[in-house]
């Protein structure tokens, strides 16, 4: 849980079964990101937390990425 600071190990599937439960990434793409956080250097425990933390950031930002658009639009016909 949050609490303790592994939030990753309560993920069916692991980091593998994170990787493959968004719609975003195609196969290819899904086993890509797999075979690059299996390469990482990093602890298990460790890559798990940046790797699940990067695609939760990147989720995130594709589901706002209308709003960040309309912004920098009226941000930039205001300016």
């Amino acid at each position: 849980c949050a609490c303790c600071g592994f939030p990753h190990l309560f993920v069916p599937g692991g980091l593998e079964g994170m990787i493959n439960a968004f719609s975003d990434l195609e196969t290819d793409a899904a086993a890509k990101e797999i075979n690059a956080a299996r390469a990482s250097p990093w602890p298990p425990d460790t890559r798990d937390q940046i790797w699940s933390d990067r695609l939760l950031l990147r989720f995130k930002m594709k589901k706002e990425m209308r709003a960040y658009r309309e912004f920098l639009e009226g941000v930039v016909r205001g300016g």
